[in-house]
């Protein structure tokens, strides 16, 4: 491993710790201190019970099957001068080759109970140490210590700073990256020449120096409290859902890799018959030169590199062109095919038999999180194919009760976004509509329509529908007609209707858009903040945009924390009340468990508790609750 390596290249350039009685004190030639003996950490030990920054040299970006070759440290204290000293505790020992014959109990892994890698030595001498949740820790991006921590049976506990989700809160949008933010926030470039060179223990010694940096501007912009009661525990909870995984039918994926296969193939017939030759459909070039040269179809959009064939156009030809909506099915179901059907099998963690995807923390500007390896949000629930992937997610047959069959438990706010617009806006007429328990979406259309309830009509609720969800977005007429195909002119009516009758809606809308433009930025009700430098400019585009960001922001930020808190509540009941339900995915205001019959009736009643009781509102906060054999065949219970 090359880190080891150049541990043994350069050791003689840092300051040996085995053969000093007292702990050495800070000077610019002695400041990074290399440890490799039983005796030189025990000295340090006292200096790391009054807290530490920490860094991990691991063989894998993989948590759960990273091994460790290294601890870096930097002490809170040494000698009673709070500046920093950096150790790196270098592992002799060789990484140990993994037994993948034998997949992890599901219950032991997220019990912590399961060590999969032999503890070394002196590793076995910091545990007590990051166990114990009274010594502060500081970290940058705690999830991965955590998780790789865990590969050895470690409970890292006492993170009360973590520079990432410092540096995400502070700066929304930028880069996250350690050597990234020391470059800009500490004018240093962590190149891997000065690593070599003398600073082993680097990666401690900067988030100690950057922690430093970001605790004057957290206080300052006084989001400490959401980082240390939101951000900071949602990422133990990321953590833990990450490593129990979640498992996929691969008998079912081969099935549907060969029903996709046989899609494409003819829908590739198809295409080429009505283009009358073969080309690469999946040539953008190819396929312009078939629809706009070869069969005369208008070009009705170009871009720097030629006549477009994007989504957005081949929608429109579509409706007056059979190949445009040919080629349209064509891509969805490449798409599936290449990014599920054919990915998820591979993902598949061959020790622990399941897919642990990654839940990011620090991407979304509103504080929403995502997914990645797999992407569990893009797929496409409101199409039959689309839908048909998400069946391949089962509960773990293995690991529950075998005379109870597991199911997987779905949990979804209902309609939290237009119920928070009600609750921020303050509008009597829809915070009445939910007080009341109506479908919001009928009882806007019988508002705006001026018409009895009983009298609206699915095309009415249907237009309704469009407006609720795109008043949250900021549409505008344009984009209404889009979604509505309808004329402009129609649109803009309905919308300016809705305003007419639901006003503090479009005050609200306004005066989160003037604050936007006296600040700069909007905030969540948590105080999560988020820039808008285009909220003043003076192209319409750019400040267009600017404008919804902001209104989004206020509605789908605030959404975004009380998921957090809601998942916060309900992991730490599950641990505390020892269920053996595990939580396993979280899409956008969906939560997704992996749970025993025998715990269902229980369960149920306890997350629709944390889930509702998350924040008090004007209007009622309401969860929908499914239940089925997979995460598509839910019927609600």
């Amino acid at each position: 491993y090359q880190f080891t390596n150049l541990i043994k290249k350069y050791e003689h350039q840092l300051t040996p710790a085995e053969k000093d009685d007292v702990t050495p004190t800070i000077t610019d030639s002695n400041r990074f201190v290399l440890i490799s003996s039983k005796s030189a950490l025990m000295k340090l030990v006292p200096s790391l019970k009054n807290g530490f920054s920490i860094g991990l040299e691991t063989t894998s970006l993989s948590m759960i099957d990273a091994q460790i070759v290294g601890v870096s440290l930097c002490v809170n204290s040494v000698n009673g001068v709070n500046d920093g000293l950096a150790y790196y505790i270098a592992f002799n020992d060789s990484v140990i080759p993994v037994d993948t014959d034998q997949p992890l109990s599901l219950f032991e892994a997220v019990d912590m109970k399961m060590t999969p890698f032999e503890i070394n030595p002196l590793l076995a001498i910091l545990k007590p140490l990051l166990e114990d949740p009274e010594i502060p820790k500081i970290t940058h991006h705690g999830k991965y210590g955590y998780s790789v921590l865990c590969n050895y049976g470690i409970d890292l506990k006492g993170i009360t700073f973590d520079t990432m989700l410092a540096a995400y809160l502070l700066f929304p949008g930028e880069r996250m990256g350690l050597k990234e933010l020391v470059y800009r926030y500490l004018n240093v470039e962590m190149t891997m020449h000065q690593v070599a060179k003398n600073d082993v223990a680097i990666d401690a010694y900067y988030i100690w120096q950057l922690y430093h940096t970001f605790l004057p501007l957290v206080r300052e912009k006084n989001i400490l409290s959401l980082l240390t009661d939101i951000e900071l525990p949602t990422q133990m909870v990321l953590a833990q859902m990450e490593r129990v995984g979640v498992c996929v039918d691969s008998a079912y994926l081969a099935q549907l890799q060969v029903e996709f296969k046989e899609i494409t193939a003819t829908l590739t017939t198809q295409i080429y018959e009505h283009a009358g030759q073969t080309f690469n459909i999946n040539s953008t070039q190819q396929l312009a030169g078939i629809l706009y040269d070869h069969l005369n179809l208008p070009v009705l959009k170009k871009t720097k590199t030629g006549r477009s064939t994007d989504s957005s156009v081949l929608e429109k030809l579509s409706k007056n062109f059979d190949i445009a909506h040919l080629v349209l099915s064509y891509r969805r179901i490449e798409k599936l095919l290449n990014t599920y059907v054919l990915t998820l099998p591979q993902l598949v963690n061959p020790r622990t038999g399941r897919i642990h995807t990654q839940f990011n923390q620090t991407v979304a500007v509103t504080g929403r999180l995502s997914s990645s390896v797999p992407n569990l949000q893009n797929i496409p629930i409101r199409t039959e194919e689309g839908q048909k992937i998400r069946k391949a997610f089962i509960p773990s047959h293995q690991d529950h009760d075998q005379d109870h069959d597991p199911v997987i438990v779905s949990v979804d706010y209902s309609q939290i976004e237009l119920r928070l617009m009600a609750h921020l806006s303050g509008d009597e007429s829809m915070i009445a509509a939910f007080q009341n328990g109506e479908d919001i979406h009928s009882a806007t259309a019988a508002i705006i329509n001026n018409v009895e309830s009983q009298s609206v009509t699915k095309e009415m609720r249907y237009n309704a529908k469009a407006v609720n969800f795109g008043i949250i977005y900021g549409i505008s007429a344009f984009g209404l007609s889009e979604n509505l195909g309808i004329d402009r002119s129609e649109a803009k009516m309905i919308i300016d209707n809705y305003f007419s009758k639901f006003p503090k809606i479009k005050t609200f809308m306004e005066d989160t858009i003037k604050q936007a433009q006296s600040d700069g930025w909007v905030k969540t009700e948590w105080g999560r903040i988020r820039p808008v430098p285009d909220i003043n400019d003076r192209l319409f585009n750019r400040r267009s945009f600017a404008e919804r960001a902001a209104i989004n922001t206020r509605v789908q930020g605030t959404a975004a924390d009380i998921m957090k808190l809601a998942m916060i509540n309900v992991q730490n009941k599950l641990l505390a009340d020892q269920y053996k339900t595990t939580m396993i995915i979280q899409v956008h205001d969906e939560l997704v468990f992996d749970a025993p019959q025998s715990e269902l009736s229980q369960l149920v009643q306890m997350v629709r508790s944390e889930m509702m009781g998350v924040m008090s509102l004007t209007v009622p906060l309401e969860v929908d609750v499914e239940v089925g054999p997979n995460w598509l065949d839910l019927t609600p219970f």
